[in-house]
């Protein structure tokens, strides 16, 4: 029993399947919202247009039977053609704004892609000493301008100062007679 949980703990852990519930849940909400804006923006619009109430038209199929007293005793089988049409609309609603995100998406992802090649491609031409052409150099300036901390640079060079000098003994000896004599001065001025 033990391993089943740590099965179904493996498994509702795993990317594919949160994914696929917060898609659930904002696929609901879309759905409540693009039938909350075709009942209530597009609806009034083509009712408007039809000059009738397109959700409460339907055909009678069979009649309601009803009692001496006037009660419903079976209901009427009715075909609600304007549920569908609504339904239909809903649909095209969805399906259009599916299309317009997807379209937009590729395109940022085009975008992305783009610039990461051209990233790499300029990047080996500045490490190489080679020339931008007119393209790579303007793409440099914008992309620069947006994101300067990730766009291509050239590696400043290095210049190694030069090793200091090695002093000779003598040259030592002659510092440290400096340093010392410069300490008896002061020690001499501070004693006055």
């Amino acid at each position: 029993m033990n391993n089943f949980w740590q099965e179904f703990k493996k498994f509702i852990t795993k990317g594919n399947v949160l994914d696929l519930a917060v898609a659930t849940i904002i696929g609901a909400s879309f759905t409540t919202i693009s039938t909350t804006f075709t009942q209530g923006i597009i609806m009034p619009i083509v009712n408007l247009l039809f000059k009738v109430d397109l959700s409460s038209e339907y055909i009678v199929l069979k009649d309601a039977v009803l009692n001496d007293a006037g009660e419903v005793l079976q209901a009427a089988v009715l075909w609600r053609y304007g549920d569908l049409i609504q339904a239909i609309i809903n649909f095209l609603i969805i399906a259009l704004f599916l299309f317009i995100l997807i379209r937009v998406i590729a395109r940022v992802k085009k975008t992305l892609d783009f610039n990461a090649n051209m990233c790499e491609i300029v990047q080996q031409k500045l490490d190489n000493n080679e020339d931008l052409n007119l393209f790579e150099e303007k793409w440099l300036v914008r992309y620069t301008k947006r994101n300067p901390d990730t766009a291509p640079k050239k590696k400043e060079e290095v210049t190694e100062e030069a090793p200091a000098e090695e002093l000779s003994s003598t040259d030592k000896l002659l510092t440290e007679i400096l340093l010392e004599l410069k300490k008896q001065n002061e020690n001499a001025e501070k004693s006055e």
